[in-house]
């Protein structure tokens, strides 16, 4: 097979599966599509990315003199943006896409229909566009990792962060913070880590981006430990 293509059950996200059964990160498929459709379709507009997604498309738009607008996580923040901006595509980092020229809403079924038409238009497989896609944007390693326990102490945990964020976490230097959702934290290199509770689930969720695969793991791990600190209990 070339593709795997799925949809969840309301099919308002999807998942892609290159032609060796591998995943294809959201962030990849995400700036694949920016790209694609810039391209073809000459269509203009910004893109819009919630907070917990990777800078990769932000790479691609620099290049070609878009726009990237990041809005906390939640596809309402970026449905809020497609009515009030000219939005070529907006997306949320569990594979939720929307389209110019169409509602300001995730649609999956559209997302793998685009999917297959930009694998048949370039003529090589999925494999092969993620790989020149990280050629050109450099590495990524990209994990999320969600903890149950008590949302009170997440809170309680999160609340006492924003107000005084760490200066160092896993030995690495913070070099800027973003109160936007949760704590965000960006290091040196292209690297970031995401703390947040979810807004649905008993759970506080961390993202973690990196070219480097073993930083991502210090911390995560790292931030499990910030948000389980019993002193709040």
């Amino acid at each position: 097979a070339l593709l795997g293509l799925a949809t969840d059950g309301d099919a308002d996200r999807c998942g892609v599966l290159d032609e060796q059964g591998r995943f294809v990160e959201l962030h990849e498929l995400f700036a694949l599509l920016f790209d694609y459709l810039m391209n073809s379709r000459g269509w203009p507009g910004c893109v819009v990315r919630t907070t917990a997604m990777d800078d990769s498309v932000a790479w691609l738009a620099a290049k070609w003199g878009r726009v990237v607008m990041e809005v906390p996580v939640g596809f309402r923040h970026v449905c809020q943006k497609m009515l009030e901006e000219e939005v070529l595509l907006g997306g949320e980092e569990s594979g939720g896409i929307g389209f110019k020229h169409h509602i300001p809403e995730r649609d999956g079924l559209l997302t793998t229909l685009l999917v297959a038409e930009m694998v048949a238009s370039k003529g090589v497989p999925m494999s092969e566009l993620v790989r020149r896609l990280r050629q050109e944007c450099g590495p990524c390693s990209y994990r999320r990792v969600d903890l149950p326990g008590s949302p009170q102490l997440f809170r309680q945990n999160l609340v006492l962060l924003r107000a005084n964020p760490p200066e160092r976490v896993a030995g690495m230097q913070v070099e800027r913070v973003s109160l936007m959702d949760g704590l965000k934290l960006y290091f040196a290199d292209r690297t970031w880590m995401l703390m947040r509770v979810s807004d649905t689930e008993s759970a506080a969720r961390i993202y973690v981006a990196s070219p480097d695969a073993s930083t991502v793991e210090r911390l995560l791990n790292a931030g499990e430990r910030l948000l389980k600190r019993p002193e709040c209990q």
